[in-house]
């Protein structure tokens, strides 16, 4: 699961620069992906270095790429280049979707998380070999 946080959040802050340089490099759009980029990579990192927080870090990070709402005057889907959206329809000319990528991503991370909670339980409170 770190290796999968750590690609999809180097390759998303690839496709952020891609986009954005697109469209004029605005300001909000970068802020928000590269503050999901940092995001992503604190939760892998965290995770290859077995921090119990670093679970429910990546867990955000999938969960903020869960939702997609399309409407005349709005759009909000952060994917950081990878989904895979299915709409469920048109409610009042607004189009709802879930990113079946993060769903599968988030749902697989949760079960982990929970599995894995025992053995990640103390490893917050015991120095690692750097001494930190």
């Amino acid at each position: 699961m770190a290796g999968i946080l750590v690609l999809h959040s180097t390759l998303g802050a690839v496709w952020t620069f891609v986009v954005a340089s697109r469209f004029g490099f605005p300001a909000l759009f970068l802020v928000l992906n590269f503050a999901l980029v940092l995001v992503g990579l604190t939760a892998g990192i965290g995770w290859f270095r077995e921090r119990r927080w670093a679970g429910v870090l990546g867990l955000l990070f999938f969960a903020v790429q869960l939702i997609h709402v399309a409407a005349p005057n709005f759009h909000f889907s952060f994917t950081l280049g990878f989904s895979v959206i299915v709409a469920m329809g048109w409610f009042g000319g607004v189009r709802l979707g879930i990113n079946l990528y993060a769903l599968v991503l988030l749902f697989w991370l949760g079960i982990r998380v929970v599995s894995l909670n025992g053995s990640l339980k103390h490893a917050d409170a015991q120095p690692d070999a750097s001494g930190s």
